[in-house]
């Protein structure tokens, strides 16, 4: 998934030799689409989470109706949320708390990235199949061609022939629908040994559709929890200026960038997992899970380190001003203090939803966020005046109390069972 969030990253680089502004602007629109991203993603994660199960225990006759199901629900959900961002993208960014500087910029960018919207939706459903029979391989290939075709035409657009912003918002479109080409030509030429093919994209079960829903939609509402968090956050950092919107993405993309290594890690975890549990193999599926775990670890750490050495490196290559370019490198340092946390806010859901153990995720995200998190994020950033670094603070001292409840749960060991 972080991997489809580069292509966002790469824009924001890119856009952000335009100035802050430009770069608020694209970030705040991205937030969107990640938003989008994220409710799919959890969608994809029951779909994953069944159709593993089904490929552990060789049941590969109900793969059709799973595929077809959450294909057309994913193409009709993107299809309605594509002419919202078309119609109402400045309404939406203005909600948000930008000013009329960033929101249009946002604007130029989201006219032309909403059509996206679906592209990333089917591509999110076949890599949930392609996952379920431990091809990480193609999605992930694919997923870095649609970077390289992103990086060359952002670059083209951008700088010769000085598009601008609706420059990189064409990149982005052209490199999302390249990757869902690439997974569509490589899901036909796997489909003998997947018993699927995109004509079963047309199929709709009714039964199949509720069982996707009964394991997927307590994460759907865990990610919009998380994601109305997110938004939350957002406002509270527009509403502290220009500078701090623009040091924010700076701080989002390094972010993006570290994890992206655990997270990748972690959806193949969560497909073995499940396939372990479809063969009733227990202990094979917490021995996976424990080494999943330890190595996300060990990686996050040596990426906090080497990013901390570079931390006041990293913003000079924006075209920011010396206030900005402080709070970001501040700001960095801060993040790599608290990013180990976020391996088990990472790993341990994708754990917990192979066994269907999706309901506990919603209880601990919710509460750690909007009882913890905010709360503080506000009382620091906004009352205390910390500003931007208060935020900061508040946010990942509510995450660190999700990483803490995540592990407790994980070592209760409910998520070890069938459930298809």
């Amino acid at each position: 998934m972080f991997l489809k969030m580069s292509v966002g990253v790469i824009d924001k680089i890119m856009v952000g030799q335009l100035g802050e502004s430009a770069i608020a602007g694209v970030g705040v629109a991205e937030q969107l689409v990640f938003f989008l991203l994220m409710l799919f993603s959890s969608i994809s994660a029951g779909v994953n989470a069944l159709a593993s199960q089904s490929v552990g225990a060789g049941r590969y006759e109900t793969l059709r109706p799973i595929f077809g199901s959450a294909m057309l629900t994913g193409f009709a959900s993107a299809f309605f949320f594509n002419a919202i961002f078309l119609i109402w993208p400045r309404e939406l960014l203005a909600f948000l708390g930008a000013n009329s500087e960033i929101a249009s910029a946002g604007t130029a960018y989201l006219k032309i990235t909403s059509f996206s919207v679906i592209s990333i939706t089917l591509t999110f459903m076949m890599t949930s199949v392609f996952r379920a029979f431990s091809d990480n391989k193609t999605p992930m290939y694919a997923s870095a061609a649609a970077i390289v075709i992103n990086t060359l035409l952002a670059f083209l657009f951008i700088f010769v022939f000085r598009l601008g912003i609706a420059g990189a918002a064409w990149a982005a479109l052209i490199a999302r629908f390249s990757e869902l080409f690439i997974m569509a030509f490589f899901f036909e030429r796997k489909r003998e040994k997947m018993r699927l093919s995109l004509a079963d994209s047309i199929v709709f079960d009714k039964k199949m559709f509720g069982e996707i829903f009964r394991v997927g939609w307590p994460v759907t509402l865990d990610m919009l929890v998380w994601q109305m968090a997110g938004i939350a956050t957002t406002f509270m950092i527009l509403n502290l200026g220009t500078a701090a919107a623009g040091a924010n993405e700076v701080i989002k993309m390094m972010q993006g960038a570290a994890l992206m290594p655990v997270v990748g890690i972690a959806m193949a975890a969560s497909s073995l997992v499940g396939q372990s549990l479809g063969r009733v193999d227990f202990n094979g599926a917490r021995r996976i899970a424990e080494r999943i775990i330890k190595i996300s670890f060990l990686m996050v750490l040596l990426i906090s380190v080497a990013t901390a050495l570079f931390a006041f490196k990293i913003p000079s290559i924006f075209n920011f001003g010396p206030e900005t370019k402080l709070l970001a490198a501040n700001s960095i340092l801060m993040l790599c203090f608290f990013q180990i946390v976020f391996v088990l806010n990472i790993c341990v859901p994708g754990i917990l939803r192979a066994g269907g153990d999706t309901k506990a995720i919603i209880y601990i995200s919710g509460s750690a966020m909007w009882f913890i998190g905010l709360p503080l994020a506000y009382l620091l950033g906004i009352i205390l005046k910390l500003g931007l670094y208060g935020v900061i603070i508040g946010v990942n001292v509510g995450e660190t109390s999700k990483a803490i409840m995540f592990y407790r749960r994980y070592k209760r060991g409910l998520w070890m069972k069938k459930i298809i």
